[in-house]
Order: structure tokens, then C-alpha cells, then sequence
């Protein structure tokens, strides 16, 4: 009797402490299960906080970001705004709220409390996150033409190399990185598309398909002024996606020779092709992996996997064993949900010797093209997670950290943005675009040393 008279008076105790402090024991106790991804019951602990003191503004914020984490948009809407009324200093939780409008579609309202923000806020970090909420971050320019349709640019310090559609045909051009001298390379009745400049800057591996004769994609290399076309591969089946390694003396590329598409390496004129990744071994979910790009020291590739399973983890191994993927929580939020996509893609990073494979992206989206930066620190992709202006699931340019952490979106909903590459300097990104309402695909250039500023981000905002 003494022992349960103890346990309930303890428990007595632990419970009037809490409830003694304002419930920041609840508090505490949700944001661990908020940084761990269990929402559900993050909300229940900042529930308890709130119950026992309704005024705790930081417990009404931290169940808001519960509510919009797991989709419960109404519901965040509400905690949010009681957060604001309880502690109207707070920009956080204003910019919370207004994240919340703009996802749901409620861009005047949004706009409407950034405005406030900003008139009390010369922030640069403030400033970034509403731009990074409503648009570009970065001031970005359109390389090419708008009357042709170009796509699939590979950057060096002085040139880009890249697609244009042009006679019902693809072919292969090159211009300088102001996008003056445009020049073009290939002249065949073939298609020759997704271009990879050498880094030093003399050769261009590419693809070549022949529609007429019912082939196959190949890999063919020929010099930076278009001469001395020379096919690489030679199978029944498609390669792709060519890229080079920093020394230039390897070619990675993706291929469907043995079933499955995997990722290949091979020697730059074209021998000792061996394969890297093993993912169709190890689940039947995994139908392709590609798009792959070497990091800066040449001794990892980042590359791309589609899966059809719905499930937010997913197995690959490069050794056809289990691997325990990284699974380090994403700090932007995402609308995006499994009912929308048939397919999820997911990025992954391995070594160059097939080994020490993870998983840097575990979001329900096609997470494509990475690339590194040239300092290895960073990777730039595509992403579709986001619902965008005109009511689609737009792609546009993200940037993490090399294992996965601070993902961030770079361009805005109003433009479909894909295929990112650093310049060599690491100061700028070339990507293709294109308007949400429009088919003219383009070269843009995003420079990451021109943020908007406070006076253009505020007349972006009366324009929304």
C-alpha cells in the first residue's frame, strides 16, 4: 500500500510541477518529438502545454508547425494566429502564418502580413525567407532566346553548353556565360541532346538517337567546336546522361543494359565500363536509377533513384545488401502528398568504388538532377514538392547541404525550374525554365551574390 500510495503521490508531484512551470516541460517534450518527425504526437505534448497555460505563445506556435508538417492546414492557421495575438513581436511565428497562406493558396493574405514584417524589419535573413516564401530568392536572367525551346545546360567558367530544339530536331549548341556567341555544333537528321562540357573545357560528351533507324540512345564525345564526333557506347540498349569527373578522365552515365537502369562508370574513350549501383537487385520497387554527377574530388556520385513505392523510406544498395538510409528531417515543410505522384525519386550519394551509399532526400516527390558545388559543401536539384501558382506540382531549383540537411528552395512557383549546375566559381547556378503557363523552355542563370532587396521584395509582394 505504501508503494502505490508513493508511485501516485510522485506522479502527483510530477504532474504539478509541469503544470506549476506553464506546461514547459510539455513544451520541451513536443519539440523532441517534432525534431524526430513524429508530429502526432508533438501535438499532443504542445496540447498538454497549452491546457495548462493557455497563454504560452510558444506552445500555440510549436503546434501549429505540427499541424502544417502533417497537412492540417486550418488547424495551423489557428494556432498561429493565437501564437501572433499572445506575442505580436514574434516575426517567426508571423512568417509561419503567412507560409501557411501561401500554401493553400491565400497569397494576398500573405502578402499582407510579409509587407508588415518587412516595414519593421531590416533583416537580411528575414528578407531571404520571404523571398525564398514568394518567389526567387536570387536575381536570375534568361540566357537564351524566347522564340526557341533550350534545355539541358552544362556550365564552365566561360561557356554553356546546351539543347535547342530547332528543325523537329535536337541538337547541341554552346554559347558564353553572358550568352553572347551562341554557336551550333551538331548538324544531322539525329537527335543529340543533354550535353556535359569537359572541366577544362575542350570536350563535350553527349547523347545521340537515331529516330529513323528504331535505336537507341548512345554516348558519343567530340571536341568543344563540334569536330571529331566519337561514339562511346555500342549495345542494344539506352545510355544516358553523361557526365564528366573533375580530372576529365572518367565518364559516368546511366544505362539500362542489364534490365534495370544503374549507374555506369567508363574511362573517357570509352572503355572499362563497369557498373556502380545495384538498386534493381535489392527491391522490385526501384525501377531506375540516373542522372548522376561527381563531386568535386572525384571520389562520390550524387545520382537520382525513382521508386513506386509510396513509402518514405527506401532501400538501395550498391552491394546488393541493406542500407540504412539517412534520414535527416527536412527543414523546409512540404504540401506535397503520395495521392499526387505515381512515382517518387529520391537522391542519392555513393562512392566511386560502389561503396558507402546513402540516402540524402526523403520526401514524397521527384527529387532529380543534383549536382555539387564546386566546393563539395552544397547540392543544387530539381523538386517538385511544392504546389505551385497555378495549381501543378512545379519544379523548381533546391540547394542542401552535401549530407541532406538545410534543404531550401531557390526559385519561385511561377517559373518550372529543372536541371541545375553550379558555374565553376560556385557563385552562380545555370538551370532551364520556363513560365507555370507557358511550354518555352529556356537557359537561365540565378546569381547568388544578387538577393533581392528590401525595396524589390516589397513590390514583388503588392504584385501577388
Amino acid at each position: 500500500m505504501n508503494r502505490l500510495y508513493s508511485a501516485f503521490f510522485i506522479s502527483f508531484l510530477c504532474l504539478g510541477l509541469i503544470f506549476g512551470c506553464g506546461g514547459d516541460s510539455w513544451t520541451k517534450k513536443g519539440k523532441e518529438f517534432l525534431a524526430a518527425g513524429d508530429d502526432k504526437s508533438a501535438a499532443w505534448y504542445f496540447q498538454q502545454a497549452i491546457a495548462a497555460k493557455p497563454t504560452n505563445a510558444e506552445a500555440h506556435y510549436q503546434l501549429g508547425l505540427s499541424y502544417r508538417n502533417s497537412g492540417q492546414h486550418d488547424s495551423a492557421i489557428e494556432s498561429f494566429r493565437t501564437a501572433a495575438q499572445l506575442a505580436p513581436e514574434r516575426v517567426d511565428v508571423q512568417l509561419a502564418l503567412g507560409e501557411v497562406y501561401m500554401e493553400i493558396g491565400h497569397r494576398k493574405l500573405a502578402s499582407r502580413i510579409f509587407l508588415k514584417v518587412l516595414q519593421n524589419s531590416n533583416s537580411k535573413d528575414i528578407i531571404q525567407t520571404i523571398a525564398r516564401l514568394t518567389g526567387d530568392v536570387y536575381q536570375k536572367t534568361r540566357l537564351t532566346s524566347d522564340s526557341v525551346r533550350a534545355y539541358s545546360p552544362s556550365a564552365t567558367d566561360k561557356r554553356i553548353a546546351y539543347t535547342t530544339y530547332i528543325e523537329e530536331n535536337n541538337e547541341i549548341y554552346v554559347m558564353d556565360i553572358d550568352s553572347k556567341n551562341q554557336k551550333r555544333l551538331t548538324f544531322d537528321s539525329t537527335n543529340d541532346y543533354s550535353p556535359c562540357l569537359s572541366p577544362d573545357g575542350t570536350k563535350i560528351v553527349y547523347i545521340s538517337f537515331m529516330r529513323w533507324r528504331n535505336s537507341n540512345d548512345e554516348i558519343y564525345i567530340m571536341d568543344a567546336d563540334g569536330k571529331n564526333q566519337t561514339r562511346l557506347t555500342f549495345n542494344v540498349y539506352s545510355d544516358g546522361n553523361p557526365t564528366f569527373s573533375p580530372n576529365g578522365k572518367l565518364i559516368a552515365f546511366e544505362s539500362n543494359r542489364e534490365g534495370n537502369s544503374e549507374i555506369y562508370i567508363m574511362d573517357v574513350d570509352g572503355q572499362n565500363q563497369r557498373r556502380l549501383t545495384f538498386a534493381g537487385q535489392t527491391s522490385s520497387a526501384v525501377t531506375r536509377c540516373y542522372c548522376p554527377s561527381f563531386s568535386p574530388d572525384g571520389s562520390q556520385i550524387v545520382f537520382s533513384a525513382y521508386s513506386i513505392e509510396s513509402s518514405e523510406e527506401k532501400t538501395l544498395s550498391s552491394e546488393s545488401s541493406a542500407l540504412k538510409t539517412n534520414t535527416a528531417k527536412e527543414d523546409e515543410s512540404s504540401v506535397a502528398d503520395s495521392d499526387l505522384y505515381n512515382v517518387v525519386s529520391q537522391i542519392y550519394v555513393v562512392g566511386v568504388n560502389g561503396k558507402n551509399l546513402r540516402q540524402l532526400t526523403n520526401v514524397k516527390a521527384i527529387n532529380s538532377n543534383p549536382s555539387f558545388s564546386p566546393d563539395g559543401k552544397k547540392i543544387v536539384f530539381d523538386s517538385n514538392r511544392n504546389i505551385g501558382k497555378f495549381g501543378e506540382s512545379n519544379s523548381g531549383i533546391y540547394i542542401m547541404e552535401a549530407d541532406g540537411k538545410n534543404q531550401m528552395r531557390l526559385t519561385g512557383d511561377e517559373y518550372i525550374s529543372m536541371e541545375p549546375v553550379f558555374t565553376p566559381d560556385g557563385k552562380k547556378i545555370v538551370f532551364t525554365g520556363q513560365k507555370a503557363d507557358s511550354d518555352n523552355l529556356g537557359i537561365y542563370i540565378m546569381d547568388l551574390e544578387q538577393p533581392f532587396t528590401k525595396e524589390e521584395l516589397i513590390k514583388r509582394l503588392k504584385g501577388l
